[in-house]
């Protein structure tokens, strides 16, 4: 019987214990971090595959090398309209968001967003030590980075730090509306994430 009731403690503690280690959407927005990720590529293993995430509250920056000169950076600041990211190590590039990105949309943004989901998950999220509910973690600040950027960029929703709910987008403006959505909210899970970032 004092096993039922010990075991029962812990079964119920465990939702609590991992609320605990989570963080909302409004504490990952407010996060300050850098971080790199590397692993052994192609060819053989012989080269590295670097992705740096450095992360200034709204501002989330992402680098990334392959081939030790093949080198690429993207700057997005998701509080910032319209809808745009910054990309270019050298010369910068506006691509700024015309719409919906769906399967089958040939434009320049959603090419260069496909690259860059796809290079966060497969260098980034795969690769990187830790728990993604754990922000002071590799992981944790990759993930962060992530659903910010998958707000940001994929579902054109414009952060903001200094409020409770999600600006209003203006009636001009090609992103879809949204009324208001608190801020302050579970980050998403990748593996059930749907939208097109």
């Amino acid at each position: 019987m004092q096993f039922f009731k010990f075991s029962l403690l812990i079964l119920m503690s465990l939702p609590s214990f991992a609320m605990a280690n989570s963080y909302t959407e409004s504490q990952c927005l407010d996060a300050s971090y850098e971080t790199s990720i590397s692993h052994k590529g192609f060819p053989f293993g012989l080269t590295q595959n670097i992705l740096g995430v450095s992360k200034e509250k709204c501002v989330i920056t992402i680098s990334h090398e392959k081939l030790k000169f093949i080198k690429d950076a993207w700057v997005v600041d998701v509080c910032r309209e319209p809808v745009h990211m910054k990309k270019g190590a050298g010369a910068v590039e506006v691509i700024k968001r015309e719409g919906l990105c769906v399967e089958g949309t040939k434009s320049s943004y959603c090419g260069e967003l496909d690259r860059l989901k796809s290079m966060i998950q497969d260098d980034g999220l795969i690769f990187a030590q830790g728990e993604k509910e754990d922000l002071s973690s590799d992981h944790g600040k990759v993930y962060c980075a992530f659903s910010l950027l998958q707000r940001y960029l994929g579902q054109g929703i414009v952060l903001s730090r200094h409020s409770g709910s999600i600006m209003p987008q203006p009636s001009s403006s090609p992103m879809p509306e949204t009324n208001t959505a608190p801020v302050a909210t579970p980050i998403p899970s990748v593996e059930g994430s749907t939208g097109s970032f």
